[in-house]
């Protein structure tokens, strides 16, 4: 299998939310009530959430990964927060 990465696009919103939901919700929502994780999903994921709203906004660089046309994998990339942080 042939791995690409990429810049993400406005276009792959939709896509890059529902690969990074699913994984989140395979790796952390065992370790959580269900209210808790419904509640985290709602406010991170979805048309509305704040993944869609950084990518689409400019807040965070994402990068995807790439396999046979699906998006495996991102980083998401914010401005550093420190105070002595430089960019």
């Amino acid at each position: 299998m042939t791995v690409l990465y990429r810049d993400a696009t406005h276009a792959d919103a939709s896509e890059l939310d529902a690969m990074a939901r699913a994984s989140w919700w395979e790796t952390f929502a065992h370790g959580s009530s269900a209210e808790d994780a419904n509640s985290y999903c709602a406010t991170v994921y979805g048309p509305s959430g704040k993944l869609i709203a950084d990518l689409t906004s400019g807040a965070a660089r994402f990068h995807v990964a790439v396999a046979d046309g699906a998006i495996v994998g991102y980083a998401k990339i914010n401005a550093p927060w420190l105070p002595d942080a430089e960019p």
